[in-house]
Parts: C-alpha cells; sequence; structure tokens
C-alpha cells in the first residue's frame, strides 16, 4: 500500500473514530444526566415518606392504599413498583413487586437515631420512556447525514491532494530508473517539490551534456588531429598494433603532400589549414565507404591509411580515383598539383611487426617519389594474403555454399569480471571453414560477407546456432553474446527475421547478449533505435563492442540504456604505459556513472594489463588471459 492510500486510511478511520467517541461520549452523558434525575426524584420521595411516618400516631401501621401525594410522585416519576419499611416492617407495596428483575432498582436507605427506613423503588430506563418525537428523529437523522456527507467530501478531498503526491512520487521513481520526466502544469503537489525535481532535472541533463562534451573533448584531443578531425599519429599507431596482433590482414596506404613546407612558408595558415582539409575530404570520400576505415593524418603533409581484407583490384581502383581527385584540388601556382602527391602501399602479412609494415610502405612511398609525377606503389611480395588476392565473385561463391552447407563452426571465450575472475558470460565466436578446410577467423570473411551484402545471412544462421545450443543444455544455461553487424540491424525493416528468432528462442532469450560495433552503431542510431528496443524488450541484453576503435560521442549509453560496453583491442595493449589510454578510459567510466553501463576490456594478454584496467574501474575482461585458466566451460559450449 502506497503512503498517501495509508495516509488516507488513517485519516479517515481516526475521523469516524472521533465522530464514534464524540456521540458515544454524548449518549453516555445524557444517559448518566437522566439516571441522576431520576435517582434525585426517588430521594425526595423517600424523605417526603419518612417525614409522614415520623409524624404519623402509629408509624409501623401498614398503609392499606397509597396516599394520595405519593400517588401524584410515582406518576411523575415514572415508577413502576414501590416498597417502603420501616423499622423493619413492611408498610407499603404498590406494583407488579414480583417483577423487579425488569426494572431498574434503587435502594434509598435513612437512619435517625434507633429509627431505620427504607425506599425500594422500581422504574423504567429513562431511553425507553423518552418521549420520542418525530422532531427529534429528524434532528438525529440530519445530524448524522450532515457529518456523513462532511466526511464524504473531506475524503474525496483529501484522495484527489493525497493523488497529486502520489505522481510526483511515481516520477521520483522513474527518475530512479534513469528516465528523464519533467512535471506537467498542475499536476503535482507540493509544487515546490515538483519544481525542485524539474530544476535538479535540468541540471543533471546540463551536467550530462558537459560530460558528453567532455569526453568527446578528451577522445578528440587524444586520438584526433586537430586540423582535418582524422585521426592522429597516436590514433593509426594502436591500430595498426591491434590490426598485426589480430593478424586481421588488410592493407596501409600511405600518403604524401610534398608541397606541405614551401605551402606553410608562403602561404598563411588559414590556407594551408583548408588544403590539408580538401585532402582528408578527399580521402574520405574514396575510403569512406570500407568497414571501419582507419584514415589519419601522421604529421605534416603525411596521412596513412588502415583497410581491412580487400581486393587488389578494388583497391587499384580505389588509389586511382584517389589521385584523380586530389590533382582536382587548387593549390598554389607555385605548387605543381601534377607532381605534388604519391602513395605507397603495403599489405599485412601474418608474423609481421607494426614497424615492418610501415617501412615497407614508406619503401613503396618512395618508389611512387622517384617517378616524381602524381602515382602510386605497391610493395611487392611473391605470398601475398589469399584475402588479398581473392575477388568478391570468389568470396560470394564461398560464403553461398558455406550457407548451404553449414560449414560455420561456433567456439566461445570466457568474459570475467575484475572481482574474482568469475564468468560474466562467454561470447560466441565465428569462424568459417575454407576449400582447405582451414578454420578462417570473423574478421577475415565479414568484411567481405557486408561487401557482397550477405552479412544479414551470415548473422542470422550464427545466431540460430547460439540459440540452438543454448537450449541444449537448459539445466546449464550461461549467458552468451553473439555480434550482429548493423546491416543485420537495417535489413529489419524489410525482413523482421531477428523478431522471429527471438520469439522462437523465447525460452532462453533472456540469456543472450546481442553485440554491435560502436562506430556504424553511432553512424546509424536513429535507424536501429527502435529494432535494438525491440530486442530489449525480448529480454536480451544490449553490449556495444570495438569501444574506442574510432572518435565517437558516448551520449549513445544513454540513450540506448546500454548494458555492456567492451573496449576495442587497441586500447587495452600495453594499457599500463600508455597515458593516453588511460585517460581515455576514465574519461569513459565517467561517462557510465549514475547509469547499468558496465565496462569490460577485449584481448587482455598480461597480468599487468589486467592490474592496470582494475585500478580504472573497469567491470571485466576477456582474452587469452582468462581462457588459458578458465575450466569451467559448460559441455554444451566446448
Amino acid at each position: 500500500m502506497k503512503l498517501t492510500q495509508r495516509l488516507g486510511v488513517v485519516w479517515l478511520t481516526s475521523t469516524l473514530l472521533a465522530v464514534v467517541l464524540t456521540l458515544a461520549g454524548l449518549v453516555g452523558s445524557v444517559h448518566s444526566l437522566a439516571l441522576q434525575q431520576q435517582e434525585h426524584r426517588v430521594e425526595v420521595i423517600a424523605a417526603q415518606a419518612l417525614e409522614q411516618l415520623l409524624h404519623a400516631p402509629v408509624p409501623t401501621q401498614p398503609w392499606p392504599e397509597l396516599p394520595d401525594w405519593l400517588r401524584v410522585a410515582t406518576q411523575i416519576t415514572s415508577l413502576k413498583a414501590l416498597e417502603i419499611h420501616y423499622q423493619d416492617q413492611l408498610i407499603c407495596r404498590w406494583g407488579q413487586t414480583d417483577l423487579w428483575s425488569e426494572w431498574r432498582l434503587l435502594q434509598v436507605k435513612k437512619g435517625l437515631g434507633h429509627v431505620s427506613f427504607m425506599l425500594k423503588a422500581g422504574y423504567d430506563n429513562p431511553w425507553v420512556t423518552a418521549p420520542w418525537t418525530w422532531q427529534i428523529m429528524l434532528g438525529i437523522s440530519v445530524s448524522f447525514i450532515l457529518i456523513g456527507l462532511a466526511s464524504f467530501w473531506a475524503s474525496r478531498w483529501l484522495i484527489r491532494r493525497l493523488s497529486l503526491v502520489d505522481n510526483i512520487s511515481h516520477r521520483a521513481q522513474r527518475i530512479l530508473k534513469g528516465e528523464h520526466v519533467f512535471a506537467d502544469k498542475h499536476s503535482e503537489r507540493p509544487r515546490v517539490i515538483g519544481q525542485a525535481l524539474d530544476y535538479l532535472l535540468h541540471e543533471l541533463e546540463d551536467a550530462r551534456q558537459d560530460r558528453f562534451r567532455f569526453d568527446a573533448h578528451m577522445r578528440t584531443n587524444t586520438f584526433l588531429d586537430p586540423v582535418t578531425g582524422l585521426g592522429n599519429r597516436l590514433f593509426f599507431d594502436n591500430q595498426l598494433e591491434n590490426a598485426v596482433r589480430e593478424q586481421q590482414g588488410g592493407v596501409v596506404l600511405m600518403l604524401e603532400f610534398s608541397g606541405y613546407d614551401e605551402l606553410c612558408q608562403s602561404e598563411s595558415c588559414e590556407e594551408c589549414f583548408e588544403t590539408l582539409t580538401a585532402i582528408a575530404q578527399c580521402l574520405n570520400q574514396v575510403f569512406g565507404h570500407h568497414s571501419e576505415p582507419c584514415v589519419s593524418r601522421r604529421c605534416d603533409g603525411d596521412f596513412a591509411v588502415l583497410l581491412a581484407s580487400t581486393s587488389l583490384s578494388e583497391l587499384e581502383r580505389e588509389v586511382k580515383i584517389l589521385l584523380r581527385l586530389l590533382q582536382q584540388q587548387v593549390l598554389p601556382n607555385r605548387i605543381d598539383s601534377q607532381h605534388c602527391f604519391h602513395i605507397g602501399v603495403a599489405v599485412l602479412h601474418d608474423r609481421m611487426e607494426p614497424y615492418q609494415v610501415l617501412a615497407e610502405a614508406d619503401m613503396a612511398l618512395r618508389s611512387a617519389q622517384v617517378q616524381e609525377a602524381n602515382t602510386w606503389f605497391m610493395y611487392q611480395r611473391e605470398d601475398l594474403p589469399k584475402g588479398v588476392i581473392k575477388g568478391s565473385v570468389r568470396w560470394r561463391s564461398l560464403l553461398e555454399e558455406a550457407i548451404r552447407r553449414k560449414s560455420f563452426v561456433l567456439s566461445s571465450q570466457p568474459v570475467v569480471t575484475t572481482a574474482n575472475k568469475s564468468v560474466h558470460h562467454y561470447e560466441m565466436l565465428l569462424r568459417l571453414r575454407d576449400e582447405s578446410d582451414h578454420l578462417m577467423p570473423a574478421h577475415v570473411f565479414l568484411p567481405m560477407a557486408k561487401k557482397c551484402g550477405m552479412s544479414g545471412q551470415v548473422d542470422q544462421m550464427a545466431l540460430q546456432q547460439v540459440l540452438k545450443l543454448m537450449r541444449y543444455d537448459v539445466a546449464n544455461l550461461v549467458r552468451c553474446s553473439v555480434n550482429l553487424s548493423i546491416d543485420s540491424l537495417l535489413e529489419q525493416a524489410k525482413n523482421p527475421w531477428l523478431a522471429r528468432i527471438l520469439e522462437q528462442y523465447q525460452d532462453v532469450a533472456n540469456k543472450l547478449i546481442i553485440e554491435v560495433a560502436e562506430y556504424p552503431l553511432h553512424q546509424h542510431l536513429e535507424e536501429v533505435k527502435e529494432i535494438l528496443h525491440q530486442v530489449r524488450t525480448a529480454g536480451c541484453l544490449l553490449a556495444v563492442d570495438q569501444v574506442g576503435q574510432n572518435v565517437v560521442s558516448s551520449h549513445y549509453i544513454r540513450e540506448l540504456s546500454v548494458d555492456f560496453l567492451k573496449l576495442h583491442a587497441s586500447l587495452v595493449r600495453n594499457i599500463d604505459e600508455r597515458s593516453e589510454n588511460q585517460l581515455f578510459i576514465r574519461s569513459l567510466v565517467g561517462a557510465c556513472e549514475n547509469t547499468n553501463s558496465q565496462i569490460f576490456a577485449l584481448a587482455v594478454e598480461q597480468q599487468r594489463e589486467w592490474s592496470a584496467l582494475k585500478k580504472l574501474g573497469v567491470y571485466g575482461g576477456q582474452g587469452h588471459l582468462f581462457t588459458e585458466t578458465n575450466q569451467d566451460t559448460p559441455a554444451f559450449l566446448r
């Protein structure tokens, strides 16, 4: 029962109790006064009778009949029976003395020296003998009706007032749940409390906006170039190191604008910045369609691009488009626009170090510069990765055959908490068995699935496999997470297969975590917001992974009520030695304050990294450090 309901019940009960007690006291008082008056009358009769006996010649002689004065007195006092004793002799008996038990009795005893006198009288209750006229009954009825109406009106008034208190209490509960609810006009009482809540909500909203601006400012100053808005050297080095460590494959493209020094010396800084910005726009225009491209300005007029798996033919086409766009830029007359842009390309191989990749790209860049004219050059190797050589047609054939034969393989990796390294959930990792019966990791074939427009089919098959495994052993069910691409969510408007699958497996859906990459989620937030809300309604939790790979605002955390955030591996590598990455994580932890979002770190491999992450406030971690020590994987995930 609510507080206001309890107050209403207590008020109404106390009011009715007060009325009842008042009426009871009134009735008792009137009744007591009536009895006292009757007793007084009987005592007067007794005194008169004693006076008559004291002056009688023979006082002990019984009276044959009532004297006239006594008969009149009995009528006035409504006596029903009467006995008079004098000197232990019965002097007078009148009325139905055998019915003493039906009447109220009063004995009056008097003594004068050796003389004894007793009068015993019986009479009806004064309330019974009272003259209850219609005027009296009407007055009593009107009084009770007025009391009832007043109580009813007061109760209605109190309920209405308390309902306004309930409104403000309900709004306070919604605020505690994280909703920002402002009051309607004249809908809450006391008004000062509603105004105070509105004021605090406005202040909180401003504080959150300040937090988002501060968080974006920290990200921008840590990982972005202030002139072009691209990533800086630190950002690119983090992404490259992660790509090499994870053996994700791809290519590195280095662009040098050789007219930068001359432009800075002869022109104003503003015109120099405009030229750099135009180059950045060309890079984004050409490579922006890739899944999560890493485009950065390393220093001065040097730019770098890291692309995921792509074919050589597509790369060659895009580089030529880039050179054509760069040549169309308007430059000062003293700078030859036909001889100032050179590109070097290197391919990522297995067992390479980041410095080797950069060295190969730099050598390719120098080879392009020897030719003077705007051109590009690729560092040649005989053992090019198959992911680079394979074209889109062959990828489509491979993926279609894999979907038809269901040759995708699932594996699991535990995600543990910092408190006691207990398993929080398992992330399901997808692999593809290729023509050579080798298992290909997801970061190799998923970008190609996106290019071929098959992301939805791959995600659908992976999700069904995960839910079937979870239903296989319901008794030992554990929470599992599965990654879905943004393309799969966007196609739900035309083909809502996700809702159908979750409804089909609703008995285990509450143990499922849906993971979405941060950068594409931020790019398509408005389009997928409703879809993710439906996913939450089905009982699933929401996780955002690859957090920090790209510099985006963190406002989606509160807007989507994200349950888990997973830091990108580039932020976790050697976190104990990188103050910039630590600053970013602290900012993210601050952005998650007063929310239910929990932060996990991916690719934790060293104990020193784990110790640093715990000090930064990370909730849990995932990586080889925990995979090797965890032996309690459920049977259906082995």
